[in-house]
C-alpha cells in the first residue's frame, strides 16, 4: 500500500525519518494501510474510473496521449469513491460490502472513521502527483472541494429524511436531488478529470449534465436491485429499512395511487418481516415499474449524449458510451 504513500515525505522534518518511519510502520499498516488494501482489492465495477476515459474522448482532441496519467485519475475517482463507501457504511451501519464484512465491523468504528476521510484527502494529494500542467492540478482541485461538498449535500438528504413522513407528491423532487448530488456528482467529477486533460474544453454544461444523469441513472438501477427479498445479502432491502429517499419510493409516488402509497409505508415499517412486502411485490409492478422507468432514462441520457457531442456511432467514445449503458443495465 505504500505505493501510494512516502512515509519519508511525510516525516521529512524529523530529524531522524527513517528510524520514525520504522518506529510507526507497524501502527500505520495497522490502523490505515491493511485496512485499505483489504477493502480495495475486493471486486468492484470501477464504472466510474472508465468515465474518465470517456471524458477524455469527449473533449475533442485531446491534449496528451498517456494511459498512465488516466491510471492516475481513475485512481483518484475510485479512492474517493472508496472512502464515501466506508463512510456510508458507518452511517447506515452496514454488515456487508462487496461481498466481505464493512469495515467497522471488521476493525471498529473510530479507525474506519479515519480511514474514510484519509482516502478523501489522499485522493487530492495524487493530483498534486500527477505530471501534468499546474493549471490542471488547480481546476481539478477546485472540481474535487466542489464534487465533495455537493455529494456530502446530498448524503445529508439521504441519512436525514424519513421518506415515510413525506408527502407524496415532494417524494419525486427530493429523490431526484439526492440521487443528482450523492450520485451524479462523482460521476461528474470522473468526466470533468479526464475532460480537463484537454486544454480546449468545451461543452462544459453538457458534460457536467451528463454525469450527473448517468450516475443519478447507475443509483436508480442499484436501488432496482437491492429491492430482492429472497436474496441473503444483508445490503438488499437495507434502504428500506431505514427509510432511505431511494428510487423506488419516487416511482412509487409518480405511479402510484394513494392506496397504494400508504400500503406500501405499512409493509415497509412491518421489515425486517419481508413477508408483507413479498406480498405487496406480488400484487403491484412496482418493482417492474421503477425498472422501466430507469432504463428509458438510461436510454435518454445516453441519446442525448451523442446528440449534444455530434457523436459517430464508430466513435470510440460512443462505443465505451454504449458499453457503459449496456454493463449497467445488466448489472442489476
Amino acid at each position: 500500500m505504500n505505493e501510494f504513500i512516502d512515509l519519508h515525505e511525510i516525516l521529512k522534518h524529523d530529524a531522524s525519518p527513517a528510524a520514525t518511519v520504522e518506529l510507526l510502520q507497524e501502527f500505520w499498516d495497522k490502523s490505515v494501510f491493511h485496512p485499505w488494501q483489504e477493502v480495495r482489492l475486493r471486486p468492484c465495477k470501477e464504472i466510474r474510473a472508465q468515465f474518465v476515459k470517456l471524458g477524455w474522448l469527449l473533449a475533442g482532441s485531446p491534449a496528451i496521449e498517456s494511459q498512465e496519467i488516466l491510471n492516475k485519475i481513475s485512481q483518484v475517482i475510485e479512492t474517493i469513491h472508496l472512502g464515501s463507501l466506508i463512510i456510508d457504511d458507518i452511517q447506515d451501519d452496514s454488515i456487508e460490502r462487496r461481498g466481505k464484512p464493512t469495515l467497522h465491523r471488521m476493525y471498529d468504528m473510530p479507525l474506519a472513521l479515519n480511514l474514510g476521510n484519509f482516502l478523501y484527502f489522499q485522493a487530492a494529494h495524487l493530483i498534486s502527483q500527477l505530471n501534468v500542467t499546474q493549471k490542471y492540478k488547480d481546476l481539478a482541485l477546485k472540481q474535487i472541494v466542489e464534487t465533495m461538498r455537493d455529494a456530502h449535500l446530498g448524503q445529508a438528504l439521504d441519512i436525514s429524511i424519513n421518506i415515510t413522513e413525506v408527502e407524496q407528491a415532494k417524494v419525486p423532487k427530493l429523490v431526484e436531488t439526492s440521487l443528482r448530488l450523492k450520485s451524479g456528482a462523482l460521476m461528474k467529477l470522473s468526466l470533468r478529470l479526464g475532460a480537463l486533460l484537454n486544454s480546449q474544453l468545451e461543452n462544459e454544461s453538457e458534460l457536467d449534465q451528463f454525469g450527473e444523469a448517468f450516475g443519478s441513472c447507475l443509483q436508480k438501477l442499484d436501488d432496482v436491485g437491492n429491492m430482492n427479498v429472497s436474496c441473503l445479502n444483508p445490503k438488499h432491502l437495507e434502504d428500506l429499512k431505514l427509510k432511505r429517499p431511494t428510487w423506488i419510493w419516487s416511482a412509487l409516488a409518480q405511479t402510484g395511487n394513494q392506496d397504494e402509497w400508504s400500503a406500501f409505508i405499512k409493509v415497509v415499517e412491518k421489515l425486517p418481516d419481508t413477508l408483507p412486502l413479498e406480498d405487496f411485490l406480488d400484487g403491484t409492478p412496482i418493482k417492474q415499474t421503477a425498472l422501466k422507468m430507469a432504463l428509458v432514462d438510461l436510454k435518454e441520457v445516453t441519446e442525448n449524449l451523442k446528440i449534444k457531442f455530434q457523436l459517430n456511432e464508430t466513435s470510440e467514445a460512443y462505443l465505451l458510451t454504449m458499453q457503459l449503458k449496456e454493463k449497467l443495465s445488466h448489472a442489476y
